[in-house]
Order: structure tokens, then sequence, then C-alpha cells
């Protein structure tokens, strides 16, 4: 297969809206919903629990799979890396719904599955303890993005995939800072924004 043409399919399939069309599944509109937020997390929360799990597995797996289909194509390398980029790209900037998406940590999580299968356990792990230990979703994904850059380093892993995660992370950042900034601006309460929004992760998105 050409390798724009795998760029492209990553991208169309990391587009794919599963969390608002699983809200739509059970009669809802994500994008009426919440902080119209097109994320698992949103579901969990304005839709069910059922449905949010539902929504977080379809998410991580087009995620995996774009990976997974540049992986069969051309082997490890930067292919599989740039195929799991632009799926979270797509599933930040979704072409169906006018680029309109979420924030790419549910899908990101199936992307980094997906290059790291050796690490599946740790990564799983890691995820659930730091999410015990904090009750912050953004603190968490960064947490684990940056510490599992480093194990891939130290454990002689190619370059590309040592960066990967951390170009998950820099797209996840570009696509909240616009709400970051905003939040800033119009909170009456600064201390109350950073404590209850930032830290307690009262408002996280996926």
């Amino acid at each position: 297969m050409n390798v724009s043409l795998m760029l492209l399919a990553a991208y169309l399939l990391g587009a794919i809206p599963c969390s608002y069309l699983v809200s739509r599944w059970a009669g809802r509109d994500l994008r009426a919903l919440g902080d119209g937020n097109i994320g698992a997390h949103n579901v969990m929360r304005h839709v069910g629990r059922g449905w949010g799990w539902l929504a977080l597995l379809l998410d991580a797996a087009k995620g995996a799979l774009a990976v997974l289909l540049a992986l069969y194509v051309a082997g490890p390398g930067w292919l599989p890396v740039l195929a799991g980029w632009l799926a979270a790209l797509g599933h930040n900037y979704p072409l169906w719904l006018r680029f309109r998406g979420g924030k790419g940590l549910a899908t990101s999580f199936g992307v980094v599955l997906a290059l790291f299968p050796g690490l599946i356990w740790l990564i799983l792990g890691g995820a659930a303890l730091l999410l015990l230990l904090t009750r912050n979703l953004a603190f968490s994904g960064v947490a684990l993005g940056l510490a599992l850059s480093v194990i891939a380093w130290l454990s002689d892993y190619p370059v590309s995939y040592v960066v990967a995660p951390l170009g998950l992370l820099l797209l996840m950042a570009w696509k909240q800072l616009p709400d970051l900034v905003r939040m800033w601006r119009e909170a009456p309460d600064k201390r109350d924004l950073i404590m209850n929004r930032w830290i307690r992760d009262r408002e996280a998105k996926l």
C-alpha cells in the first residue's frame, strides 16, 4: 500500500467519532451534553457508565488498529508511529464533525498499547495506579507518556518509538490549550479553577 494512502487511512480511521456514535445509539447527542466534548469521558458522565466504557474501548481500538495496519504493511519503524499520530489527530479533528473532536487520550492509549505490546501490562498497571493515586486523567496521561518514553529509551527501542508518546502528548496539549486559555480568562476565581478543574480534574476530558 502507498505510504500516503496508509497515513490517510490512519487519519480517517481516527476520525470516526466513536463516542458521538455511541451517544447517538443511546438516543443522545454528545455535542449538546456537558461541555460538548466528543470523548468517552463526556459519554460516561452524561450518557451512562456502560456507554462510556464502550466509547472508551472503541476510541482506543481505532488508535490501536491504525498502528497495527501500519505494522502489517511496513513493519516496525516510523510508519506505525506516524499512523498512530494521525489517528490521534483524526480523533481530535474529525472531518465528519467539522473538525470538532475529543482530546485524544483514549485513542492515544490505544496507540501506545499497539506500539509496545511487550509493555502492555506495565502500561495498563501504570495507568490504573496513576489514576488511583491522583484521580487526575490529564496528569496520569502526561506522567504515563513521559515514563513510557524514558522506558523505551532505556530499553533501546528505535528513536521513532521513544518519541511516539511525546508526539501524542503534544497533540493532546495543542488541542487542550485553547480551552485552558479560555477558562483562565473567564474564571472569576483563578484558585478555584486551578484546584477544581486542573488539579482535582473534576471536568477532565478524554
